[in-house]
């Protein structure tokens, strides 16, 4: 492993990159840097087999710091065998055209295994740079001076700026493909031990330039010597709130096998239990609403694509519901694909819900619980869970007797024991 690697612990990369989730990607200017923060896939990437075997690579390679050569050649048969490597055809589902492109190779392993190490190195330096700002309030751009080097790069060599500085927002390695720059963080002790000053941003460090992103036809603006994609500090991004943003929007459009599959994955992560554990899992996507139960709601919801994102208001479930856990907000989806699901209508509060029951449990430990989902005519696009909670079945009983209801699908015990 590169030796700027080894300064940061690797427990701590280890963490922050198994948190993530999966997802399924056919271009790399599909995947914005927020969504890898929360979601981890490559550019051709149509399956989560694929996928989950490229992240498990990565993730022994934090953990265990092996080589590239261990990690493709441990890999490359993996992929062989999942099908993925070498020139074949490929669906756009962008474009909906079909072309020739190349899947697994050494040298898309080489980009893989460099860019996600140097993001995850990247995050977890910052962030631990930002508890010892106080103490070691600067930071020194260094590049590796050899011929390799890009010439932009070499002249912010040497820039000593405060860790508040607006150059760190946009210049903080990596810079682009490759880019082997770091930095290091000094106190003023450290800079007068150095023989280094704080020193003038570099001339024109926050000059830009027009790239023409053709795949989703826009123009962006990108400061001159960083390349497309690291325009961003990638520790300033805050994961869940820009990440989950834009994953929801890709899963309301993908496939619904695999958005189903990546919205387990990461409901599986380290980074949900933590927003758990905080009280806080507003913006998680947790479930995508069945197709012929979709098909059997009013006309004003049947263009929503179905896609639910928790909107559990902070410490909510501490306060009122402290026996629910992460496994639960893990059942919702099951509790959609094979539970009972009413429309519930209020019309004094102008609002329309589905209310979804399930079992969990076996025996005498079986207990009903219930999901509300408040749906959301106005944005025609998600769905709100709202609450979760355990629930008597007298009072299931009571709520199918109000006459404010509609059943949409009846609970199947049958069916729930055969798809369990």
């Amino acid at each position: 492993m590169d030796p700027e690697f080894l300064d940061v612990p690797p427990a701590e990369a280890v963490r922050r990159f198994r948190a993530k989730g999966l997802h399924v990607s056919h271009h790399w200017r599909d995947t914005s840097v927020e969504e890898h923060l929360v979601s981890f896939s490559a550019a051709k990437v149509a399956t989560l087999d694929v996928a989950r075997a490229l992240k498990e690579g990565v993730d022994r390679t934090i953990a265990e710091g092996i080589t590239f050569e261990t990690f493709a050649g441990e890999l490359e048969p993996k992929l062989v065998s999942l099908g993925w490597w070498g020139k074949q055809p490929m669906l756009d589902p962008k474009t909906g055209v079909t072309e020739i492109v190349q899947t697994g190779s050494v040298r898309r392993l080489r980009t893989i295994f460099d860019t996600n190490l140097r993001m995850s190195y990247s995050r977890g330096r910052w962030e631990r740079m930002q508890r010892q700002a106080r103490t070691r309030p600067y930071l020194r751009y260094v590049a590796v001076l050899d011929a390799r080097t890009r010439p932009d790069h070499l002249r912010w060599h040497g820039t000593v700026l405060p860790i508040d500085h607006p150059f760190w927002e946009t210049h903080y390695p990596p810079c682009g493909w490759f880019c082997r720059c770091t930095v290091i963080q000094l106190s003023i002790e450290g800079l007068e031990e150095f023989g280094w000053q704080v020193t003038e941003p570099p001339e024109g460090w926050d000059r830009t330039r027009t790239w023409y992103d053709r795949r989703n036809d826009r123009e962006v603006q990108v400061p001159v010597g960083v390349d497309p994609g690291f325009e961003r500090n990638v520790g300033m991004i805050d994961p869940v709130r820009d990440g989950f943003r834009r994953l929801n929007g890709r899963l309301a459009e993908a496939d619904p096998a695999i958005a189903q599959a990546s919205i387990r994955e990461t409901l599986s992560s380290e980074l949900f239990r933590d927003a758990f554990g905080r009280g806080d899992t507003r913006g998680w996507p947790v479930g995508l609403i069945p197709g012929d139960i979709r098909d059997a709601l009013p006309e004003a919801y049947r263009d929503a694509t179905g896609l639910v994102a928790s909107r559990i208001p902070r410490g909510k479930l501490a306060r009122k519901h402290p026996e629910v856990g992460p496994e639960e907000i893990r059942a919702f989806q099951d509790a959609l694909d094979r539970g009972e699901i009413l429309l519930e209508t209020f019309p004094d509060k102008r609002r329309t819900s589905l209310v979804v029951y399930a079992p969990r449990g076996a025996g005498d430990e079986k207990t009903w619980w219930t999901w509300a989902v408040k749906l959301d005519e106005t944005r025609g696009a998600w769905g709100k869970l709202v609450t979760v909670f355990p629930l008597a079945d007298e009072a299931r009983l009571a709520k199918l007797g109000s006459g404010r209801v509609t059943v949409l699908r009846r609970f199947d015990a049958a069916r729930w024991e055969s798809e369990g």
